[in-house]
């Protein structure tokens, strides 16, 4: 859905996309906060009066709009959030919360990245702001680079996300290539550990997508491009929840939500190469190899040859912490 949607050259498809992600994320906060298990079940619940008992040889009656809500593609009425919000108190913020904007790439950003990073929850504030300023009620960004990344990759959520994703849009506006190269890796590895933490949604798919459409492509310099496909990012998206419910499984994450600092260390080569490997975005050049730079052929060669080596490994149901003397010598040969 919207993958159709920003294919089109329709000015409203960033708007429509981010349509269907917002009420999605409102549908999936519901159905968490009340252990509905589907779409009908979360719709009898809320309006039970729509749902009709069958009666002799009819049909049960009811609305089927529960499944559309699911899938983003229909908009819930004034009546239906004003029995949501009965239900689940706070669960209509989802559908007007400010940090959506983050992520309309519709308009450029301009001088609203401070204004957009002010609206997220406190932790994000904290991890983009000096903390004494702060407690002064002054906001003045972290002067080192990487740390607000750091920071934000160990609470990732929707709201975390899109404060990077502020800082890749800035980062591009400013024809910073370097900074923004940099930015959209921190931005890819909050994705798949934001997905990981949302567990099973019916909108993960449309949000990789719309991301490998819009938001890495931000992230590109003028040698090398983010080259995800959907399908990858899907491929990496299960590989991390499944990595994320077994070490939940064994007492190694928090149960805090959106308490990433455990999990930050996977993509990050913390609990082994192959899943590191694995989890790092795929890198293009833009230019024929013979048109680009030494520096930019060699990144990409040996980012093509870790992650092959890293999904062979993965996808054969082994586990190898640190390569092969072998594996370390094809990685070498393709940067050469």
């Amino acid at each position: 859905m919207i993958l159709r949607l920003l294919e089109s050259a329709d000015a409203k498809a960033v708007a429509e996309a981010l349509g269907v992600l917002k009420i999605g994320a409102w549908f999936e906060e519901l159905r968490r906060r009340t252990g509905a298990p589907s779409a009908y079940a979360l719709g009898k619940l809320v309006r039970p009066e729509t749902y009709m008992p069958r009666i002799d040889k009819n049909p049960p009656q009811h609305h089927n709009l529960w499944a559309k809500y699911a899938a983003g593609l229909h908009a819930p009425g004034l009546a239906t959030l004003k029995q949501t919000s009965a239900l689940v108190p706070g669960s209509e913020q989802i559908l007007l919360a400010a940090f959506w904007d983050a992520f309309d790439v519709s308009q450029p950003l301009q001088q609203r990245g401070d204004i957009l990073l002010r609206g997220l929850r406190p932790g994000v504030v904290q991890a983009i702001y000096e903390p004494e300023p702060l407690a002064a009620g002054r906001y003045v960004r972290r002067r080192a680079p990487k740390v607000p990344l750091m920071r934000l990759e160990g609470q990732a959520d929707l709201q975390s996300l899109a404060a990077a994703v502020v800082l890749l849009r800035e980062a591009f506006e400013a024809q910073d290539r370097q900074r923004a190269f940099a930015v959209g890796h921190s931005v890819h590895s909050l994705l798949l550990m934001a997905c990981a933490e949302m567990g099973e949604i019916s909108i993960d798919e449309e949000l990789l997508g719309f991301f490998v459409m819009k938001i890495f492509p931000l992230a590109a310099t003028e040698e090398i491009n983010f080259g995800s496909s959907l399908g990858e990012l899907i491929l990496q998206m299960k590989m991390l929840r499944a990595i994320h419910s077994s070490l939940k499984q064994v007492g190694t994450l928090s149960d805090k939500p959106a308490s990433t600092k455990q999990l930050r260390k996977v993509p990050g080569n913390g609990y082994g190469f192959d899943f590191g490997f694995a989890l790092a975005p795929r890198l293009e050049l833009v230019d024929e190899p013979d048109q680009a730079s030494e520096e930019a052929r060699r990144l990409v060669g040996f980012r093509k040859a870790s992650r092959k080596w890293a999904f062979d490994v993965l996808l054969s149901g082994r586990r190898e912490k640190v390569p092969s003397d072998e594996a370390l010598d094809l990685m070498d040969e393709a940067q050469r």
